[in-house]
C-alpha cells in the first residue's frame, strides 16, 4: 500500500497484519505516522497475505473496524470478494498519529 504500487495510497499509512495460516480471517493494525493531519487511503490486500490466510475466492468477506483511537466498536466499513479486496481494497480514515484495528471475516 505504497504510492509507488497504488496511485491513490499514502505513504504515511502503515499496515500490518496478523492471521492464522489458511485461517479465512485477517486482524489488521493501520497507523498513521503523517505528523500534524489525518490520513485516508485505501487499504489492498496483498495476494500473497490473502493466500498465506486462506482467503476463499468464492466467499464474500465483510471488513470491520473494531478498534481506534475512540475504542472499542463494530464498525462495518467494507466487504467484498477476495479478488475485491485484493485489486480494490477498502478505504481507512485514520486520525492524527493514531491507529485502528480492522477484521477481514
Amino acid at each position: 500500500n505504497t504510492t509507488s504500487r497504488f496511485g491513490d495510497a499514502d505513504d504515511d499509512l502503515f499496515s500490518f497484519a496478523r492471521f492464522e495460516t489458511s485461517g479465512g480471517r485477517l486482524l489488521l493494525v493501520v497507523a498513521n505516522f503523517a505528523p500534524g493531519r489525518s490520513a485516508s487511503a485505501r487499504i489492498r490486500i496483498p495476494n500473497e497475505l490473502a493466500d498465506a490466510a486462506g482467503l476463499d475466492a468464492a466467499r464474500l468477506y465483510t471488513v470491520r473496524r473494531v478498534l481506534d483511537e475512540g475504542g472499542a466498536e463494530s464498525t462495518t466499513v467494507g466487504a467484498g470478494s477476495r479478488e475485491l479486496l485484493v485489486s480494490d481494497g477498502f478505504a481507512a480514515a485514520i486520525a492524527d498519529q493514531s491507529s485502528a484495528v480492522f477484521v477481514i471475516e
